[in-house]
């Protein structure tokens, strides 16, 4: 009789354990936002719950692949999706690095003219080399970047062919969401571009969680109108200490500062960290 006792007791004890570790909630994953600090320049490495990642920019040189080292585990070799935002060296030159040391899904590209920048050109032959599709963004075209815990990123521009465009004007504008909470990521694109995605992008823009500030800080871009209408919690400024530019501006701090943002700025926090969690505050630090 003994036995038929102990295997029940186990058996008991085993469905204590289920019910107890059932009701234990799960350790949540957020969606992560990380601004590198590279200097003058930009690059930001996006994680999803699921693993997904997606890399938008690059800084000017290798220093990129320091960075990712630091975030991207040992193991992961693998970058789901490259952005170029717009052409210019402070937002590509790190790219041709990162594509030796990962494998690359996919290329988006706003389909400036790049003919005579030579980094654009080894970006083309590494791509064209090792099969990477470079595909030109469209407005309006939605990417799911992972398709479980439904993380989406919209092209809001460039519009139509911008190949012969200067490249701050065409630069890439995306708006990333994923429960409810949304991060706008806007290169280098000045004020009159803004206007326009305002005019067309009413809805959407407004209660922005995190805003990836404009053209590092320069008073060329982040104009009034999109502050209102976005009023972010965090505005994420990528600029270098002291540089040549005096970047951020003044003026672009003041219209920041008078819709209650957050701002974080690589040159004096360092490497920043953003995460959006489901059931808790969006925190950036």
């Amino acid at each position: 009789m003994k036995r038929p006792k102990i295997i029940i007791f186990i058996f008991l004890i085993i469905i204590l354990l289920i019910i107890f570790y059932s009701k234990k909630p799960a350790t949540e994953i957020p969606l992560k936002i990380i601004m590198l600090d590279i200097g003058q320049g930009d690059a930001i490495y996006i994680e999803t719950p699921n693993g997904k990642n997606m890399l938008i920019d690059s800084g000017r040189d290798r220093t990129i692949t320091y960075e990712l080292g630091n975030i991207i585990p040992a193991g992961k070799k693998n970058i789901d999706t490259i952005e170029i935002s717009n052409p210019d060296l402070d937002h590509i030159g790190g790219i041709p690095f990162v594509m030796e040391k990962y494998s690359i899904s996919q290329i988006l590209s706003p389909g400036t003219n790049h003919d005579s920048l030579d980094s654009y050109k080894e970006i083309e032959k590494i791509a064209k080399d090792k099969k990477i599709p470079i595909i030109r963004a469209k407005q309006g075209t939605i990417f799911v970047l992972d398709s479980i815990n439904n993380v989406t990123y919209k092209i809001l521009w460039p519009e139509n062919n911008v190949r012969n465009w200067e490249a701050n004007a065409s630069s890439m504008i995306g708006l990333l969401e994923y429960n409810g909470h949304k991060v706008l990521l806007t290169g280098d694109a000045p004020k009159e571009v803004e206007d326009q995605i305002v005019s067309k992008y009413k809805n959407e823009l407004q209660n922005i969680d995190i805003l990836k500030v404009g053209h590092h800080g320069s008073k060329t871009s982040t104009g009034g109108a999109l502050a209102m209408l976005a009023r972010p919690k965090y505005a994420l400024i990528s600029a270098g200490l002291k540089n040549y530019y005096g970047h951020p501006h003044k003026e672009t701090l003041d219209i920041l500062n008078s819709v209650n943002s957050k701002i974080l700025l690589t040159a004096t926090h360092g490497q920043i960290t953003c995460k959006i969690w489901v059931k808790k505050e969006v925190e950036c630090k």
